[in-house]
Parts: C-alpha cells; structure tokens; sequence
C-alpha cells in the first residue's frame, strides 16, 4: 500500500472513530465529502465504471462506493437514529462494525511502499 493511501485509511479510521463516539445523529458525518479515502478515489462528479480504483475498501469487496461492507448498515442506522432518537446503539454497533472493517485493511508494516 502506498503511503498516501495508508494515510487516507487512517484518516477514515480516526473519521469513523468520532462518528461511533458522536452525541447526536447531526453530529455524524457520512458519505464521500467526509471520507478521506471517498476524497482521494472517488472525486468524480459524475459516476464513473473508474471510481474507486485503487481504494483499498474496492480492492477488498471487489466492489465501489462501499458496497459490501458495514457502511451501508451504518447508514441506515443512522438514518433510523435521525428518525428516532431512542436508537443510539444501533448506530453505535453499526459504526463500530465500520471501523472495524476498516482497521483490517491495515497492512502489515512491511507492505508499505
């Protein structure tokens, strides 16, 4: 993994970390504008087959825009949570799932370039 990419993923880590801790459901910052790694691969205007290229959230689910992974849960529950305030730890679970996800697409330190 190059380092500028590694930085983007610990950027979204870091970024899904004070989601997961986030008072209120306006406190939560979702979708590509707030992702670092979203801002690195996929700052097309329009869609495009090329998005995501290179993204190592695409190269491990084989698919774009987080598709295949604890995301799309998370933003349902985030949706659930803005609608109904009492559902807090369902975001909380689903966030953390997030993280989780990404934290294993850590290399190990040796696969750095």
């Amino acid at each position: 993994m190059k380092k500028k990419t590694l930085k983007a993923l610990n950027g979204s880590i870091e970024h899904w970390k004070s989601n997961l801790n986030a008072e209120t459901p306006h406190d939560v910052e979702l979708g590509v504008d707030a992702c670092p790694l979203c801002k690195m691969f996929n700052n097309n205007p329009l869609p495009s087959l090329n998005d995501c290229i290179g993204c190592p959230v695409r190269e491990r689910t084989e698919y774009q825009y987080c598709k295949g992974t604890p995301y799309i849960d998370a933003d349902k529950a985030h949706t659930v949570w803005r609608l109904y305030s009492s559902e807090r730890d369902e975001w909380r679970a689903a966030a953390a799932r997030e993280v989780e996800f990404l934290e294993s697409l850590l290399p190990h330190k040796d696969m750095v370039k």
